[in-house]
């Protein structure tokens, strides 16, 4: 069904409160930090140009996606998007969608999660869309690489552990202001071609 005018705005409203939230940028962006040292050994903000944007944001909409695309097209960037309830910003994310360039095509994986191994092994990026299975391999300074087959036969247990994973990392003190000196961007979708952006440093 499509989004009314209406609804769109008061949308907008809502996460405009959210993101007017100290608590809640506190948790988003600790999040933030927390996910890119599990995928690269570092904070987003010393991010390599060749590695995928690692961003927050609240559940996407299919225009909103289209548009996320259509920017990673242009800026040659892929981009890992951690996504939050906008009922409850200062809780835990939702989930994780991938865009990334492949081939003369743009590929968006809506429902992703974190794998992590037993022991010090590297965590990854699981896509649990209907498709053949893949994961999505992280390193420093490089591209993402997408690799065929599930990263184990079972991925419960290594779910869990990836979850787990992520709530340490955002939790550690060393990331209790990891939100400081970031940028905020508010995004508002108007309808088919018109958006606009907002961005605003975050303060202490």
């Amino acid at each position: 069904m499509q989004e009314t005018n209406e609804t769109r705005t008061a949308r907008h409203r809502l996460q405009e409160l959210s993101c007017s939230d100290p608590a809640a940028v506190a948790n988003i962006s600790s999040h933030v930090a927390g996910l890119s040292m599990l995928l690269t050994g570092r904070r987003g903000r010393e991010r390599d140009s060749a590695e995928p944007n690692i961003q927050a944001g609240f559940r996407l909409t299919a225009a909103e996606r289209d548009i996320l695309s259509a920017a990673a097209v242009r800026l040659r960037m892929d981009v890992v998007h951690l996504t939050f309830d906008v009922d409850d910003p200062a809780g835990p994310p939702i989930g994780i969608v991938v865009i990334r360039s492949e081939g003369d095509e743009v590929a968006c994986y809506p429902r992703c999660a974190l794998w992590s191994p037993t022991g010090a092994g590297r965590v990854v990026i699981v896509p649990l869309n209907d498709g053949p299975p893949s994961h999505f391999v992280l390193r420093r300074g490089k591209p993402m690489v997408k690799v065929a087959g599930w990263p184990a036969r079972s991925l419960d247990a290594g779910l869990r552990r990836g979850g787990n994973a992520l709530f340490r990392h955002a939790s550690a003190q060393k990331l209790r202001n990891a939100h400081v000196g970031m940028f905020r961007e508010i995004v508002c979708f108007n309808g088919p071609g018109d958006w606009s952006v907002r961005t605003d440093r975050i303060a202490a």
